[in-house]
């Protein structure tokens, strides 16, 4: 089970990669998590990291449980 990793794009908008293929594009993390999700359901969901933490950089990953 591949992993889907929503990343943040320069454009402002964020995309869902599975297999280094784009699957999903939204205006929130969310928005692109639900249509991800909704393609993919069993596989788990990544977000990047989109704000700078005291102890962290946008370069780190969590787990996301999309709220569709």
């Amino acid at each position: 089970m591949p992993n889907i990793f929503i990343e943040r794009q320069s454009s402002g908008n964020y995309h869902a990669i599975r297999n280094e293929t784009r699957i999903a594009v939204g205006t929130t993390q969310n928005e692109c998590a639900c249509k991800a999700k909704a393609l993919y359901p069993d596989d788990p969901l990544l977000a990047e990291r989109v704000e700078h933490a005291k102890h962290g950089n946008p370069d780190h990953w969590r787990r996301f449980y999309p709220s569709c």
